[in-house]
């Protein structure tokens, strides 16, 4: 018997034997078949087993294993390598241009270079070596940056960013304006 994977944890549904529906985990070896816990798995068991087939991620993409967030959701978009240069003016904690890789210039085309030579063009390998070269497209959340996802109301699960969570609202689902100095949020609808 395969045991249940903790990190799959769950909880919309229920359990296949007792219909309890917390804490629900997943076959650690199907991924597909839920139980409350490992009794209820053993008596499944005989019946589960004829079904019951090693998982593969959906995609089969290298970072599948990186899109689970601290905070419990996952990113939902791609991990995509930064190939393009940012000014440093666009950000105010930044004093230099940033390049290929997310690296400053002056050292971006040596990292390009190791990434292609070293590592033959591997993102896997180049991700391990230095994750903040890539960032999430769902929400634009650097590669190193394992929190939380904060789409925003992008995704199929609510936005944990502190502001989606206080206000009960999505942000793109607002207006932003400033008056004075101070800010106010005022819906759209």
């Amino acid at each position: 018997m395969s045991g249940l994977n903790q990190d799959q944890s769950s909880t919309s549904s229920d359990c296949v034997i007792c219909h309890r529906t917390t804490p629900i985990k997943r076959c650690a070896r199907c991924q597909t078949t839920q139980y409350c816990s490992a009794d209820c798995q053993r008596s499944d068991w005989t019946s589960h087993k004829q079904h019951c087939h090693p998982s593969t991620p959906p995609s089969g993409i290298w970072y599948d294993k990186y899109r689970k967030c601290k905070d419990g959701n996952e990113h939902e978009g791609e991990l995509e390598l930064i190939t393009w240069s940012t000014p440093a003016n666009e950000h105010e904690d930044w004093s230099e241009d940033m390049g290929w890789g997310n690296i400053i210039v002056a050292e971006a085309e040596d990292h390009k270079r190791k990434f292609e030579t070293e590592m033959n063009g591997d993102e896997a390998k180049l991700y391990k070596y230095w994750p903040q070269a890539f960032r999430w497209t769902c929400c634009g959340t650097g590669g190193e940056q394992r929190y939380g996802c904060d789409h925003h109301g992008s995704g199929s699960n609510p936005c944990t960013c502190d502001f989606c969570k206080v206000s009960g609202q999505q942000i793109t689902n607002l207006l932003v304006f400033v008056f004075g100095g101070a800010d106010s949020f005022v819906g759209d609808e």
